[in-house]
């Protein structure tokens, strides 16, 4: 069975998109607004972009 695609919203470090990834899925989207998280996560997925969801984004 194929795996799913996912978005990574509030991402943090990465850690669920690890966990997803590592069982054959594939993440399309990673959204993070933290600084320091964004730093981390890019440490972690280099070469990965990302963008962050704002509240203006929603309404």
């Amino acid at each position: 069975m194929a795996g799913f695609k996912f978005i990574d919203l509030f991402a943090g470090i990465g850690g669920i998109r690890l966990g997803f990834e590592s069982a054959g899925n594939r993440c399309v989207f990673t959204s993070e607004w933290d600084k320091d998280a964004q730093k981390t996560y890019s440490a972690n997925w280099p070469g990965e972009k990302y963008d962050k969801i704002s509240r203006d984004d929603c309404v």
